[in-house]
């Protein structure tokens, strides 16, 4: 870990271990976002068909994780991308 350490402070400076800030704070922020917005409507409506209980609870969670994947899979796909290439030379 202690080598790791050192070569990007060595090759990149304190920056390098920044790298990939932008996407990830983006990509919190859309989780997030999905999250409690699907939440709190998906249990609003299942209340009255099944009443407050686990199901509801079940039900909503599982639905906003499937929202919150779908919206943060492109992000993610991003970050990736920018983290990998982060320091790599174009080869010009």
């Amino acid at each position: 870990m202690s080598e790791v350490f050192r070569q990007v402070l060595e090759k990149h400076g304190v920056r390098g271990f920044w790298a990939g800030l932008k996407p990830n704070v983006a990509r919190t922020f859309l989780v997030n976002a999905a999250e409690l917005g699907t939440y709190d409507q998906t249990k609003s409506a299942l209340v009255p068909v099944v009443g407050d209980n686990a199901m509801a609870h079940l039900g909503a969670s599982s639905f906003s994780g499937v929202c919150s994947a779908l919206v943060s899979t492109p992000a993610d796909v991003i970050k990736t991308r920018l983290m990998n290439a982060a320091g790599q030379s174009t080869g010009v």
